[in-house]
């Protein structure tokens, strides 16, 4: 039976670049991923601040398929106009750009599906079972299996707050430069979305419930030529993410924008942090959810109390909301993966409890 120190379970974004970060280190990793063909099946399109090449400074030009300057947001007839700084990567490709150096570095990679976990008598190592009944043991375990986690279940036993199930397909077009979002809630109580890309122009939203319908209408009432479709699950607001014999990151443990479902940015920081905390000795894993919580948590709780007062909104109430956005002179997102926070320092503490006095029966 194959022994590991580190099991990261899933290969997407969150665990591949956890096991980036600590491909130098001396633990003995494996990586268990059921589907070989890594960045597949898409589920995720890929919006992401220029923080990504602060990240990784040297990621190829070609992972880059777009950059957005402009994004207009509208409902019914009203629209209001950002300045944003966002790039539109090509998610497939920057899985395989990691993937490729990880196996460079002679990381394991496990090409099955964890269906179980079991604690051994000693307490000291646990037994991972897949789906070809075969079984290996590791010291700790990371949680990166997507929003339907099964490290999730059986560690920490709680959900995020909220699922939202996306659907998003590519057409052929005439490119447009700008970044549009539909507040119209015939479409979605979340939102919807087109962008363009490298060759094909993105169409998509998110929804609690009735998504094929609400996706139809939406693809009809556009005009749109699909030529592929995909989807995902979209989980929003944290669960704990941390456990005895490790820990959790990116969708498994709803590390997400609350406004856009984005997780990519969030996933490569909090993946940084959980890198240096397995690289101690005698790791404390409680350390590592203090340590995200405090670079993402105040802005996942604004964007929560945003997504809040939105989901109760009428469209007669979101154009009033977008008419509020315009007088307060709010032209640009400084950062599009911290949008709120970013942009708070621009409004006077009056106008924020103004504005939170004339929403708060949203709130609750």
């Amino acid at each position: 039976m194959e022994s590991f120190d580190l099991a990261i379970i899933g290969g997407s974004i969150s665990g591949l670049s956890l096991a980036y970060w600590l491909a130098d280190s001396d633990l003995n990793i494996a990586v268990f991923e059921e589907d070989r063909n890594i960045g597949f099946p898409l589920k995720c399109s890929g919006i992401v601040s220029e923080r990504i090449l602060e990240i990784f400074p040297k990621l190829p030009k070609s992972i880059i398929e777009k950059r957005i300057n402009l994004a207009r947001i509208s409902c019914g007839n009203k629209e209001v106009e950002l300045e944003v700084n966002a790039l539109i990567l090509n998610r497939p490709k920057l899985e395989d750009w990691l993937f490729r150096k990880l196996r460079r570095k002679g990381i394991t990679f496990v090409w099955d599906r964890v269906e179980g976990f079991y604690i051994r008598e000693d307490n000291k190592r646990i037994a991972i079972k897949t789906k070809a009944r075969e079984y290996y043991l590791s010291k700790f375990v990371a949680g990166c299996d997507g929003s339907a986690s099964i490290t999730r279940r059986f560690f920490v036993d709680k959900d995020p707050r909220k699922f939202y199930f996306a659907k998003f397909c590519y057409a052929k077009e005439k490119m447009p430069e700008e970044f549009q979002i539909f507040l119209d809630r015939r479409y979605s109580e979340f939102l919807a979305w087109r962008f363009p890309r490298r060759k094909y122009v993105e169409y998509g939203l998110a929804t609690k419930n009735k998504l094929y319908e609400k996706f139809e209408k939406f693809t009809r009432d556009k005009g749109v030529r699909i030529e592929e479709v995909f989807g995902g699950t979209i989980p929003i607001g944290p669960t704990k993410s941390y456990f005895k014999y490790g820990l959790l990151l990116g969708d498994s443990c709803a590390q997400t924008k609350p406004l856009t479902g984005g997780g990519i940015i969030y996933s490569l920081l909090a993946s940084k942090i959980a890198s240096e905390i397995f690289r101690k000795e005698n790791p404390n894993f409680k350390e590592y959810e203090k340590r995200w919580k405090k670079v993402l948590w105040k802005e996942i709780r604004y964007q929560m109390l945003l997504r809040n007062v939105l989901e109760k909104m009428n469209d007669k109430e979101r154009i009033k909301l977008l008419a509020e956005l315009e007088k307060l002179n709010v032209k640009r997102v400084r950062d599009f993966d911290f949008p709120v926070t970013s942009n708070l320092s621009n409004l006077s503490k009056f106008t924020l409890v103004k504005l939170f006095l004339k929403y708060l029966r949203f709130l609750f």
